[in-house]
């Protein structure tokens, strides 16, 4: 267990706070690998395994480039990730001031926040060509990963439903799953 994120974060936390001993008598001693070890179950394992991908997937964005085409890239994926209307990033004023907030790090007083114009949100343009884009090489490692594929099963559910108090007014909704082992 050298490698679990919980042990790096206790150990970290250990090391960057000198009341560490204070605020947690004997905690060095108590909280150890073989503490956490005992803690451990199959189903919170699965937990932190996946807390741990997570800090993993953070810590490679830390090494993408400062550029304008990382931040498109991360942006859009924000979007895509959280189901936000393209007209999210259009002429959002409180959102543009929460990206240069979070750029005042970069500033040589703390208290003056440094302008960057690579931290403007896209235009509804460009932030739909962005997403049509993903969408096309998403669709493309789709079907290479399914041509590998010896057996694929298809389900399919069809529905409809109301739109409004109109009569037969409807949206009609259709879901494809794709099902395969992988060996």
């Amino acid at each position: 267990m050298e490698n679990n994120i919980i042990m790096k974060l206790l150990l970290s936390q250990q090391e960057q706070d000198p009341t560490y001993k204070t605020k947690y008598p004997g905690g060095e001693n108590e909280y150890n690998e073989q503490f956490f070890q005992n803690c451990i179950t199959t189903e919170s394992k699965l937990h932190l395994d996946k807390y741990e991908q997570e800090q993993n997937d953070i810590n490679k964005m830390n090494k993408l480039p400062f550029t304008r085409e990382s931040f498109l890239d991360l942006f859009t994926d924000f979007v895509i990730a959280n189901n936000l209307p393209m007209v999210f990033s259009s002429n959002n004023v409180m959102l543009e001031r929460l990206l240069q907030f979070s750029n005042r790090s970069n500033a040589n007083d703390e208290k003056t926040i440094s302008y960057n114009s690579m931290l403007i949100p896209p235009s509804n343009t460009k932030l739909k060509e962005l997403i049509i884009e993903k969408h096309k090489n998403q669709k493309k490692l789709v079907k290479e990963k399914l041509k590998q594929q010896k057996y694929i099963n298809f389900t399919t559910d069809l529905w409809k439903s109301e739109t409004s108090k109109q009569k037969h007014s409807y949206n009609s909704f259709i879901i494809i799953d794709i099902l395969y082992v992988t060996i």
